[in-house]
């Protein structure tokens, strides 16, 4: 997608040869793709992504804004996928998908729609049920999920886009 701004992390030394299965990472609410990156604010996630990289495997980090699951995070994971492979040279088919809190519910939306593109998801505390924070309105948060949605809710959008109800019909069957 033009104009979107991976961040990428590459093991040292990396042949970019296609031997390595690349990882996605999906950011947090309120975030950005530079949670990779700094050790400040968010020291966990650098943490593992680093440790993810200095392991072999290449790192792009998608930009997503608060996108809880719409169309706009499933085109910009997509697109990641199409850098890792074919800019990083990363091994093509699937990929991993590690996402922190809001992150897990675009990366669950994009394995749901791309089953047999993910080889496996991870998440750090995860938001599995979209519903539950925006009824409950946790950390403040329905006003951002509204705005990624339109007015958010469940009976409107809850199959398609909410990681606990399309989880609980087995649409992520099969998913490692």
């Amino acid at each position: 997608v033009a104009g979107v701004d991976h961040l990428a992390l590459e093991p040292t030394g990396y042949a970019r040869d296609g031997s390595k299965m690349g990882v996605i990472y999906c950011h947090s609410a309120q975030a950005n793709q530079r949670q990779t990156v700094d050790g400040v604010n968010y020291s966990g996630v650098r943490a593992v992504m680093v440790a993810v990289a200095a392991a072999g495997y290449p790192v792009v980090a998608v930009p997503t804004g608060d996108a809880w699951g719409n169309d706009t995070a499933m085109t910009r994971i997509t697109a990641a996928k199409a850098y890792l492979q074919a800019t990083l040279g990363a091994k093509t088919g699937a990929v991993a998908l590690v996402a922190a809190s809001m992150g897990a519910a675009n990366a669950l939306n994009w394995a749901k729609r791309n089953l047999a593109s993910v080889a496996c998801a991870v998440g750090m505390i995860p938001v599995s049920d979209i519903s539950d924070i925006h009824t409950n309105n946790r950390g403040g948060l329905a006003t951002s999920i509204n705005a990624a949605h339109g007015t958010w809710s469940e009976a409107t959008y809850g199959a398609a886009r909410n990681p606990t109800t399309f989880a609980a019909a087995g649409d992520l069957s099969g998913l490692p």
